[in-house]
């Protein structure tokens, strides 16, 4: 049994990734339902890290940086000192118009660094970002924000 071929919003999702373009929420739902239902860590993009958390990332080495996270992925890694701890805004919900009760949610990082459980509003730490989470409800005609 073999996976189907990418569909045109999860490839056109991995090329804004790769671009550091902000990715549509179509793409992001599609990609991220594939390796939800793929159950398999080689079934993410190549070229992409895997990390257990978003809230906690090293900071960049390169012009942009896109990575997945996965519960799966729960290894021990020590982050220096620098590393940015942020927390992300409440976000906007995309719905799947074949599937209505599965989604996507896209909230956008906050641009002060977290510290400890406060946001320290003099300390920007100069990154801009969006986290996409897939999301899903009980019934299509709760009510939900859209983007």
């Amino acid at each position: 049994l073999t996976a189907a071929p990418a569909t045109p919003a999860e490839l056109d999702a991995v090329r804004r990734l790769n671009a550091g373009e902000f990715v549509k929420p179509d793409g992001a739902y599609n990609l991220l339902r594939r390796l939800a239902l793929a159950h398999d860590a080689s079934a993410f993009p190549v070229g992409f890290a895997v990390h257990g958390s978003a809230i906690a990332f090293e900071p960049f080495t390169t012009p942009h940086l896109a990575f997945f996270v996965s519960k799966a992925v729960r290894e021990y890694r020590v982050l220096p000192e620098d590393a940015i701890r942020v927390r992300f805004q409440p976000g906007a919900f995309w719905w799947d118009p074949q599937d209505p009760t599965r989604g996507v949610n896209a909230r956008t990082m906050s641009r002060f660094r977290l510290n400890g459980t406060e946001i320290s509003t003099e300390d920007n730490h100069g990154y801009w970002g969006r986290e996409f989470k897939l999301v899903q409800r009980s019934d299509a005609r709760q009510k939900g924000g859209s983007i």
